[in-house]
């Protein structure tokens, strides 16, 4: 849960594939999440491997009050 006054968080995923490819909701992982207040946001972090075919999901989810 985050604080009631934090409005956007930013994540940093890092691969250990180095020419892996790594999105955040379909965006570039610098760009800010907006987390409205009392709602649960949920966030897609895609890697794609180097061979383009290889794909993993993870999802976290944020809740702020």
């Amino acid at each position: 849960m985050l604080n009631v006054t934090t409005n956007q968080i930013t994540l940093t995923p890092a691969a250990t594939e180095t020419n892996a490819k790594i999105t955040i909701n379909g965006n570039a992982i610098a760009t800010p999440i907006d987390t409205p207040a009392g709602e649960v946001t949920n966030i897609a972090i895609v890697v794609t491997a180097n061979d383009n075919s290889t794909v993993k999901v993870y999802s976290v989810t944020v809740s702020r009050p």
